[in-house]
């Protein structure tokens, strides 16, 4: 059990065999009867007793640890279940102040969400363009006729081409300024998200609810902390 503590050397071969023939009357290097222990003491003690200088004084160091480790581990396990306890109890007291908060941001990072998807999937659609005259109609008519026809759908073209440079670049302009607009307000709903709760928001860089997170908030159950 001990083997930890023996480290045999030419000038302490007296000293090692009387602590292996105590340990022997004693039984195991215990003060008489040892009390059952648990793995956990017993490295708990091993690394205790690692720290004394003396072969002697690390086998009283380790016996007398022995003697209370449990007694101390109970100890350290009431602490660690009272904290546990307290933290959950704060965190449940926080989750009830803040769920009617919480709840109406969620509702409007989702709708300000569908918003800024949609506008993201928004793309110009151009007005039809002009079709050219029908060949079988121009091949009955004079070759006079014939270009005056191509020159006005030629001149139709390029109005509708005119008309349409202008209308893409308002459309896109507007469209840039709603989506500026979408993003900056979703981020204003996601700031206020994070303030009460971070983990409602997943950290991406355009952030999304993380919808197990929601669901613990949504009612506080007790359980949902654990």
């Amino acid at each position: 059990m001990l083997g930890f503590c023996f480290k045999p050397a030419a000038t302490r071969q007296a000293k090692t065999a009387l602590v292996l023939l105590i340990c022997g009357l004693l039984g195991s290097c215990g003060w008489g009867a040892a009390q059952r222990v648990s793995d956990q003491g017993k490295v708990r003690c091993e690394s205790r007793a690692q720290r004394e200088g003396g072969v002697i004084k690390r086998w009283y160091t380790y016996n007398r640890c022995l003697d209370t480790i449990e007694q101390r581990l109970a100890q350290e396990r009431a602490v660690a279940a009272r904290r546990q306890a307290a933290a959950l109890a704060q965190r449940l007291a926080v989750c009830r102040r803040t769920r009617p908060q919480v709840s109406q941001l969620v509702a409007e990072f989702r709708r300000e969400q569908a918003d800024l998807d949609r506008l993201r999937a928004e793309v110009y659609r151009p007005t039809a363009k002009p079709q050219p005259p029908d060949p079988a109609a121009l091949s009955k008519l004079p070759i006079y006729d014939q270009e005056l026809d191509q020159e006005r759908y030629a001149q139709a073209v390029q109005a509708w081409q005119t008309k349409e440079a202008a209308r893409s670049g308002a459309w896109a302009a507007e469209h840039g300024r709603l989506l500026v607009s979408s993003e900056a307000r979703l981020a204003a709903i996601a700031r206020d998200l994070r303030a009460l709760n971070p983990a409602l928001l997943t950290t991406d860089a355009m952030p999304r609810l993380d919808g197990q997170a929601v669901g613990r908030l949504a009612d506080c159950r007790p359980e949902a902390f654990r």
